[in-house]
């Protein structure tokens, strides 16, 4: 059967700012190159420059993009045509914006003019920082639905992107282009079970992303169920570059499994988590299933490099057997070193973990478990997303618990506001602890 997909028109995009020498090209090369057939973009700006900055082109092929060859032009050239989408990438346009038929989704992707910074070198740092920050945005969008939204939805999530991606801070670029040290960083932030909760998932990153020395953020799986951002959530993670794991929830969906692989306490929360199960593979765009069939079962790093003999970190979602199975602070130390004969542990190993939902950390023969809570649906009563900083740069591993206020009205309301039970928004207000929900 042909998809009727194929036979939509591309979704019209201007990117506006004031010159159309920088930000704006470098958004309309973007989505061009990476939205082929969905999208079909152009820009303009509302005090045109004699030319494209040389180093806006150059930032863009250091990436791989090809400039369109368009020069900057005046918005009043393109204000008659048909846009869905009128984005401004610039505060001066915004303030000048003129008003385009046809109703078009409007926003504002705001950020610094590149061209402003002062130093040749530095200059061309904060045009590949400008290329980073609007790629970001650019996944974000390529992962909704967008083309099955209503034009509300579409504004409101056009307008949700650009607070999802504050300013380049911590980006790769930053990270590569920053002096060598003689230490690498081998400290590491872990997020598991976010659950869809796009507010928590959201602070937990702007948390992250202010503490210094390190190495990477990774997830350990559940990123969608329970609540009603799955597309939002996994395009945040994808925009953020947050490499990880499947959990149970991951898989099933992806895989269209009879059930999401969860654990019930009475018939209510088998039946509420059928519901969550059924409610997220229906909503589930098709990027977001491929990006979650394709994530892996187990990651491990060597934090001292693979060269030298040293300590591991292990992540898993579950267990190293399955991501199904409940890993709970009361199973016994032979459980534990049955899981870590497993995957192969040995003392000075550390083997970090989710799915339950509740943090905890035990040492057993030199061998370090860690359950990194949950970001979106905590179970232990205390209702702010949690995660963990594990510092493998000393001589033993450190593990801090970490806990982060975020916008619980909002998770409570946007899952009010969906077709899911309002009982999973009284779940995340008493922290998990009335039990009213399915495992995860």
């Amino acid at each position: 059967m042909d998809d009727p997909a194929e036979d939509r028109q591309p979704l019209r995009f201007l990117f506006l700012c004031t010159g159309n020498s920088a930000r704006s090209q470098i958004a309309e090369a973007l989505l061009n190159a990476r939205g082929k057939g969905r999208f079909q973009a152009e820009s303009a700006g509302t005090d045109p420059a004699p030319r494209v900055n040389p180093l806006a082109i150059d930032a863009l092929r250091e990436f791989r993009i090809e400039w369109g060859g368009r020069e900057p032009r005046g918005v009043e050239e393109v204000r008659d045509q048909r846009w869905d989408f009128v984005i401004t990438v610039c505060d001066r346009a915004r303030e000048s914006c003129p008003t385009f038929p046809g109703r078009p989704v409007t926003a504002h992707w705001g950020m610094p003019d590149p061209a402003a910074v002062e130093g040749e070198e530095a200059r061309r740092r904060a045009f590949k920082e400008a290329v980073l920050m609007l790629s970001r945005r650019i996944d974000l969008l390529l992962a909704l639905p967008i083309e099955k939204l209503e034009h509300q939805a579409r504004e409101e999530h056009a307008r949700a992107i650009a607070a999802a991606t504050p300013s380049p801070a911590p980006s790769l670029m930053d990270l590569a282009l920053r002096p060598r040290r003689e230490d690498p960083p081998m400290k590491y932030a872990l997020i598991s079970d976010i659950h869809a909760n796009l507010p928590a998932c959201k602070a937990v990153l702007e948390h992250i992303g202010a503490q210094p020395g390190l190495a990477a953020t990774y997830h350990l799986g559940d990123l969608v169920g329970y609540a009603p951002w799955p597309n939002e959530t996994v395009a945040l993670l994808r925009g953020f570059r947050v490499d990880g794991i499947a959990g149970n929830y991951d898989s099933t969906v992806a895989t269209d499994y009879k059930h999401c692989g969860c654990k019930y306490e009475d018939p209510h929360q088998e039946e509420l988590a059928h519901l969550s199960y059924e409610w997220t593979r229906a909503h589930v765009s098709k990027e977001t299933k491929r990006y979650l069939a394709a994530l892996p079962f187990r990651m491990d790093m060597r934090p001292r490099g693979g060269h030298v003999p040293g300590p591991r970190v292990i992540l898993v979602h579950g267990t190293p057997t399955l991501n199904t199975l409940y890993w709970t602070e009361d199973r016994d130390d032979a459980f534990c070193l049955k899981m870590a004969e497993q995957a192969g542990a040995r003392a000075g190993d550390v083997i970090c973990f989710g799915h339950t939902h509740v943090p905890w950390h035990r040492e057993v023969e030199g061998i370090h478990f860690v359950n990194t809570g949950s970001v979106g649906r905590p179970k232990d009563g205390d209702w702010r997303a949690g995660y963990v900083l594990l510092d493998m740069g000393g001589e033993m591993p450190q593990v801090e618990f970490v806990r982060v206020e975020y916008d619980l009205e909002e998770a409570m309301a946007g899952i009010r506001r969906s077709d899911l039970p309002d009982d999973f928004a009284e779940y995340l207000a008493a922290g998990g602890k009335p039990a009213v929900a399915g495992g995860a």
